[in-house]
Order: C-alpha cells, then sequence, then structure tokens
C-alpha cells in the first residue's frame, strides 16, 4: 500500500502482488491520529497489505524541510503501531522531472537512488512521463516506476489484464505493450 501523507488527507493506493502498478484506493481526511489509524489500519487488514511505501516529500534543494520531517514522525508513530516492512524508497516526481536541466537534482536523484540500493531496498521514480526520464533513471539504477510514460491510470480489472500479458524475464517483468522493462 502506497501513503501520500499531507496536512489534510493521506493519499492511499494498493498495488498488485508483484508491486509493478498501483490503483488508488481512497483518500482518508486528517482527523486525530487515532481515528486516522483506526481507518488505515482497517484497510491494511482488509487489504492483507504485507507493506507500506512512504511518499517523502522533499525540499527543492534536496534537503529535509518540515514537511518531511512531519512525514517522518508519521512513518515513526506508525510503525510504532504496526509491524511492516519498509523496503521502498520513492524519488519524488519533482526530481524526475527537472534531472536533465539541473545538476542538483540530478545529483539528489543519484544519490536517492544509491541509498535505496545500499540498503537494499526498491528504489521507485514517480512520474516518468518521457523515455529519456526512464533511460536515465535505469542508467542510474533505480528499477521501478509510476508514471504517464509507463501507464495511464488503470482500473484493478485492467491491471489484472495487464499482468497476464507481462511475460517472466529474469528478475523483473516484461510488458509487451511498452516493451519497457519493469521491476517485479
Amino acid at each position: 500500500m502506497g501513503l501520500d501523507v499531507g496536512t489534510k488527507t493521506i493519499g492511499l493506493a494498493l498495488s498488485d502482488t508483484r508491486r509493478v502498478i498501483a490503483t488508488p484506493l481512497e483518500t482518508i481526511r486528517r482527523r486525530r491520529f487515532r481515528e486516522d489509524m483506526a481507518r488505515l489500519s482497517a484497510l491494511i487488514d482488509a487489504h492483507g497489505v504485507a507493506g507500506l511505501v512512504i511518499g517523502l516529500p522533499l525540499t527543492l534543494a534536496g534537503t529535509d524541510g518540515p514537511r518531511t520531517q512531519s512525514v517522518r514522525q508519521f512513518a515513526r508513530n506508525l510503525l510504532a503501531l504496526r509491524d511492516l516492512p519498509v523496503d521502498i524508497v520513492k524519488l519524488d516526481h519533482s526530481f524526475v522531472a527537472r534531472m536533465a536541466a539541473s545538476a542538483t537534482d540530478a545529483t539528489v536523484a543519484r544519490a536517492v537512488i544509491d541509498l535505496g540500493n545500499t540498503l537494499g531496498m526498491m528504489t521507485m521514480a514517480d512520474g516518468i512521463e518521457r523515455a529519456e526520464q526512464l533511460a536515465a533513471l535505469q542508467t542510474l539504477g533505480c528499477v521501478a516506476g509510476q508514471g504517464y510514460f509507463l501507464s495511464r491510470p488503470l482500473t484493478a480489472p485492467a491491471v489484472e489484464r495487464l499482468l497476464a500479458e507481462c511475460d517472466a524475464a529474469g528478475d523483473g517483468l516484461r510488458l509487451p505493450s511498452f516493451k519497457l522493462e519493469k521491476a517485479g
């Protein structure tokens, strides 16, 4: 399950079992932490969630800001209540969008991907909209991604149909309609 933690809402998405494609699930309107956690826990249990992906909002300079600290605290509080593994690092779309034009953003992207790979975590890039972005991310060692270049949003049945078309290819999946490698 993916979480996009904001000040007023928590966006939730579910992934297929291969962690290839996420589908929007629900938006929780934030009230109090206990109420938010009760709803989140109910959804985790109802959908048999095995792990969470929590987006970490960095500043434009690639550093922690007030929102980053708030999301980190949310994650710590959540992990104290639930025994779930953390094994994915998400690269924010803002860095993906500016990697080619900004040396700073390219450096941040490389650092996030290197950190995830060093820790044995999957690094997922958000907001891949062009072939050159995908190629640059793959060169940096990023093994998973999402964005309009890869697929427009899909319904759960459409995700199942797409995955049925996939061919196992080593440690990843090949989606014939895109002719691109995705992490499995």
